[in-house]
């Protein structure tokens, strides 16, 4: 597959992460540069720590290329790396990210010191909880927290999503992009992404649509989207977008794509 090529290539490129400022992304600040080295992928990550909150004590360092971040506002405060093995979420807790953190754009992690988790059957990465709160990462909650653990390369890489059928959808594939063609909305749903309901919950939508043999795909909506209030044309979809699974709004587990923005919803 050409992303795991891609990959490989900018592993070779890319092995001085450059932590930079954030203030300026026209010309980078560079306070400081460190070599950081991935001694690890994602799927291990997720098979060592994947469940409860773990805080990582060992060296662990994972690269990735950024697939989804807050742009259109879909995803909050937020990012995702994946590399051919698997995905995470950078649980970043800061706005705009997309402007240090752009869809292509390699990064390292470097975990020690780091609490993974899991949000809707996604590894999260973020800071350890409190007492009170334990079982939850907290997010990194500024910049300069963040550079600590994140680095940053100029080697950008085109993600490809993983095209799969409904019946492909497992726990594995959470986080990662991926994609299912020939989909139409399903007869009855809304035709606008996001409006209020009493069955989901306050700030995430779900429409439902279904393929040719009536398998259904949930797409997820948040209502701080910047399409939320548009209208779903009629027509037959592909739709990419991040794969998730847990409870939305009901008790009822479920898959659910969230879009990174809405030309992830080809009209063909």
């Amino acid at each position: 597959m050409r992303f795991v090529v891609n990959i490989v290539v900018a592993v070779i490129l890319s092995v001085v992460f450059v932590a930079c400022g954030y203030d300026d992304f026209g010309v980078p600040d560079l306070p400081r540069m460190q070599v950081v080295v991935p001694n690890t992928d994602i799927k291990t990550l997720r098979d060592l720590y994947f469940g409860n909150e773990y805080t990582v004590s060992e060296d662990v360092v994972i690269e990735g290329c950024v697939t989804a971040n807050d742009e259109s506002g879909n995803l909050y405060r937020s990012f995702i790396i994946q590399d051919s093995s698997a995905a995470v979420e950078i649980y970043a807790g800061t706005y705009d990210l997309h402007n240090a953190f752009r869809v292509g754009q390699m990064v390292a992690v470097s975990l020690e010191g780091c609490a993974v988790s899991q949000y809707r059957g996604v590894m999260r990465i973020g800071l350890p909880s409190s007492d009170w709160d334990a079982g939850y990462v907290k997010p990194f909650g500024t910049r300069a927290i963040l550079d600590r653990y994140v680095y940053r390369s100029a080697v950008m890489v085109a993600p490809e999503a993983k095209v799969i059928n409904v019946n492909e959808f497992s726990e594995t594939l959470c986080g990662m992009l991926i994609c299912v063609r020939n989909v139409r909305l399903a007869e009855g749903e809304s035709s606008v992404w996001f409006e209020e309901s009493d069955f989901y919950d306050a700030s995430m939508c779900l429409r439902k649509f279904v393929t040719a043999t009536g398998s259904e795909v949930f797409v997820a909506t948040s209502r701080y989207a910047d399409f939320a209030e548009n209208t779903i044309e009629n027509g037959v979809y592909d739709l990419t977008g991040v794969l998730y699974y847990g409870e939305f709004g009901s008790a009822t587990k479920r898959y659910v794509i969230m879009l990174r923005n809405e030309n992830d919803a080809e009209r063909k």
